[in-house]
C-alpha cells in the first residue's frame, strides 16, 4: 500500500504542475507566449522539479517584478494541493485520530507559508540581479 501511495503521489507530483501550466498557457497573450518553453524544455522542468517548475514557469511567462509574486502563489499551492493529496491518501488507508488530522492542518499551513516565503525570496533575488542585470547592459 506505501508504494502505490508513493507512487499515485509521484504522478501527482508531475500532472498537477503540467495541468496548471498547459491551463496557464492558454490564457497567456501572444508576446508571453513567445517566452513559454518548448515542448522539450516543458517536460523536462516538469519531469525534473516537479511542481517546483512552476517557478521557472513563472520566470519565463510573466512580466519582471510580478512574476515573483506570481511564482509564489503557484508554488505553494501546487505543492499544497500534492501535500493534501497524500494525507488524505493516508488518512484514507489508515485509522487516523482526530488529534492527528489537526496536527496535519496545522503543519500543512506552516510549510504552506514556509514554501510561499522560499519561493517569494528566491524569485525576487533573482529578479534582482536580473534588474542589475538589465542595468548594467
Amino acid at each position: 500500500m506505501q508504494v502505490l501511495r508513493a507512487s499515485l503521489v509521484m504522478v501527482a507530483g508531475f500532472l498537477l504542475p503540467w495541468l496548471i501550466q498547459r491551463a496557464d498557457r492558454g490564457r497567456l497573450d501572444e508576446q508571453q507566449r513567445t517566452r513559454t518553453w518548448n515542448f522539450s524544455s516543458w517536460g523536462s522542468a516538469v519531469y525534473a522539479f516537479g511542481p517546483l517548475s512552476m517557478l521557472g514557469w513563472c520566470w519565463t511567462t510573466r512580466r519582471p517584478w510580478i512574476r515573483c509574486l506570481v511564482g509564489s502563489i503557484y508554488t505553494s499551492l501546487t505543492l499544497g494541493a500534492i501535500v493534501l493529496f497524500d494525507g488524505a491518501l493516508g488518512w484514507m488507508t489508515s485509522h487516523a485520530e482526530q488529534a492527528s488530522l489537526l496536527s496535519f492542518f496545522t503543519e500543512f499551513g506552516v510549510a504552506m507559508a514556509i514554501t510561499a516565503l522560499a519561493s517569494f525570496l528566491f524569485l525576487l533575488t533573482l529578479e534582482t540581479f536580473a534588474a542589475i542585470r538589465r542595468t548594467i547592459r
